[in-house]
């Protein structure tokens, strides 16, 4: 993730500002600045957006690293957990877990979903 976000910061950030006009690009930082935090651990917590894409789509932005360190590390903790418990005993597992883990999931989303409604007004 590190890696990523530093190359995308280095070489692909100099690379879009001559590809996207000046009113645009500033129009993008100020947008970062405001969104960036909560867009960035809101986007960690969408199972179909590519960790990757996010780690260089964030380099581009003018997120700082330590945003960028701690939205990753908290983004990614849930799934890694879960990840984690169900591998580890996913024969033993009776049905109303999968209900729970499956209703659990979709709160976590509905929530964040709001949340990033709401602070973007």
């Amino acid at each position: 993730a590190f890696l990523s976000f530093g190359l995308s910061k280095m070489a692909g950030r100099p690379l879009v500002e001559t590809l996207v006009s000046t009113k645009s690009w500033i129009r993008i930082e100020q947008w970062s600045q405001r969104q960036g935090a909560s867009t960035l651990l809101a986007s960690r917590f969408i199972p179909v957006i590519s960790f990757n894409l996010i780690n260089y789509a964030a380099g581009l932005t003018p997120v700082s690293w330590w945003t960028f360190s701690w939205t990753t590390a908290l983004g990614i903790l849930p799934m890694t957990l879960l990840i984690s418990f169900t591998g580890s005993s996913i024969k033993t597992m009776p049905w109303w877990y999968w209900l729970t883990t499956v209703g659990i999931a979709i709160t976590i989303y509905v929530f964040f979903y709001f949340w990033k409604k709401r602070s973007s007004q």
